[in-house]
């Protein structure tokens, strides 16, 4: 007879709150059941109607997106001409009218002393003509030229 009496006043509690509606459901949470409480857990700031919306624009821009791939091939009959730049051509050959001395320590044979005074030289006399113009700076020799000459450039 209990149960009986249970079920009847669960029963009526139940009738009672499907007839009492919230007027307003601003701050209310709805609870983690099912899909479409998903959307609302990751997309909780937009209504239901901003979603669809939202929705309607990514599939229109992507059709647009795809439309425009189509058309820029040739509707697939062509394929799309990519250009290619040719090969660029690095000279990291060190520039000796132009280089400071902390370039110019990065070289064989060349210490700061030598470096500072290769800048020395170019500022007092002028600029190298030749790479053979490192020998008039103190402490090159025709030796540490023949070592240098492929990693030297004159501009």
């Amino acid at each position: 007879m209990s149960r009986n009496l249970q079920k009847k006043v669960t029963e009526q509690s139940l009738s009672s709150k499907k007839q009492s509606t919230p007027v307003s459901l601003k701050g209310v949470r709805r609870p983690s059941h099912g899909k479409e409480s998903r959307v609302v857990q990751y997309l909780w700031f937009l209504r239901r109607s901003d979603q669809v919306v939202v929705a309607t624009l990514v599939v229109l821009v992507l059709c647009f997106m795809v439309f425009y791939q189509l058309k820029v091939s040739g509707w697939g009959r062509e394929p799309i001409e990519i250009r290619h730049f040719g090969e660029r051509v690095w000279d990291s050959r060190v520039n000796i009218n132009s280089a400071d001395w902390l370039e110019l320590v990065q070289l064989p044979q060349v210490g700061p002393v030598t470096a500072k005074r290769i800048v020395a030289d170019r500022i007092k006399k002028g600029p190298f003509t030749t790479i053979e113009d490192l020998q008039r700076v103190r402490g090159i020799g025709p030796k540490t030229v023949i070592r240098l000459r492929e990693l030297v450039r004159i501009e």
